[in-house]
């Protein structure tokens, strides 16, 4: 009897122990946010680097021009000295997209959809330190996931920020989210005391100088790709074949609607591309918007996104940018630049589904 008493709390024991460990596991994979900020910093992360195939820009003008005659009516592409960016409309942090001009992508969308745990975070102090050391400042733009600490939310992050060597953070960014009373776009500005992200941004990074860029006007879509990105892309790819160039800038959509979307917090594990899909919010928007980003003809093995960019309404909303749908009266101004480099930061080392 002893002896069974004995075996009976061994036993019993052992099954909490059991009981306990599995809970730890389970909170430990499935976790949405932990308590404390997860800051990587870059001594932490892998940090991989490719050269980029680096046309003029009266090449890439002529590349564009061709791709974008057979898609809208009116096209004019330019090889010009900047404007100054920080005006209206385009209200950026730099004035210029020039000076060691890089694709930076960071983090990635493993990161976002497999149960996030949207309070790891990356800095912008620390990536410019590491990508562009010798910089007196660096300009970033481009399109992520905005900081979670400052909704206790997701966003979707449009970066419009500079780092200057020795000197304060400048923040013009945005914060674009689902409002929860009724769920329409919102958007809040991303204050110079931020200076972090989370869990990805695809960016184009450059010192933030004036020099020369292409401009681009359109007017009128007549071709059937409705995205304008996809349309500089697929130019560039006609042009240049195997090379991979990466172009990134701002662009403003001034008359016409687009199809936006953003994302709601995620509240279970994606499977599926199609479980990913459960969390946006699409919508045709009509006000003109201010587009921040970069795309990139190739992967270069490193998982790159091939196009991304969100836009802001100046205070009223903001989101993902996707396609046009007006084709008789939109009509599009941009400014790229080349970029030289393609840096890839903590790439994820595994799938979503």
């Amino acid at each position: 009897m002893l002896l069974n008493n004995t075996f009976c709390q061994v036993t019993c024991g052992f099954s909490c122990i059991l009981a306990i460990l599995a809970l730890v596991l389970f909170f430990s994979l499935g976790n949405f946010t932990s308590e404390k900020d997860t800051v990587i910093t870059i001594n932490e992360l892998r940090i991989e680097e490719r050269p980029l195939y680096v046309p003029h820009l009266k090449l890439l003008a002529r590349a564009l021009m061709v791709g974008l005659k057979r898609n809208y009516a009116n096209v004019s592409v330019n090889v010009m000295y900047c404007p100054d960016l920080t005006q209206p409309p385009f209200n950026l942090a730099s004035s210029g997209l020039s000076g060691s001009q890089i694709l930076l992508d960071v983090g990635g969308d493993p990161y976002e959809y497999r149960m996030p745990n949207y309070r790891q975070t990356y800095d912008f102090v620390q990536l410019a330190q590491s990508v562009l050391p010798e910089a007196k400042s660096v300009f970033f733009i481009g399109a992520g996931v905005g900081p979670y600490e400052e909704l206790n939310s997701t966003s979707q992050g449009i970066f419009n920020s500079k780092v200057i060597k020795d000197g304060p953070f400048l923040s013009k960014s945005y914060m674009s989210y689902l409002k929860p009373s009724d769920k329409s776009f919102g958007i809040k500005q991303i204050p110079s005391t931020q200076t972090k992200f989370s869990l990805l941004a695809d960016l184009y990074a450059s010192e933030g100088l004036r020099g020369e860029v292409i401009q681009i006007k359109v007017k009128k879509r007549i071709g059937i790709e409705p995205s304008f990105v996809e349309v500089c892309r697929k130019a560039i790819i006609d042009a240049f074949g195997n090379h991979t160039v990466a172009l990134g800038g701002v662009f403003h959509v001034k008359h016409g609607s687009a199809i936006y979307h953003l994302i709601g917090n995620q509240t279970s594990r994606v499977y599926s591309p199609e479980d990913t899909e459960i969390y946006r919010i699409y919508e045709a928007m009509a006000d003109p918007v201010v587009a921040v980003g970069r795309f990139i003809t190739g992967d270069l093995g490193m998982n790159l996104h091939q196009e991304h960019f969100h836009v802001f309404s100046g205070d009223n909303w903001g989101a993902h940018y996707h396609f046009d749908t007006t084709p008789d009266t939109v009509e599009y101004e941009a400014y790229f630049n080349v970029a030289k480099r393609a840096i890839r930061v903590d790439r994820p080392d595994f799938v979503i589904y």
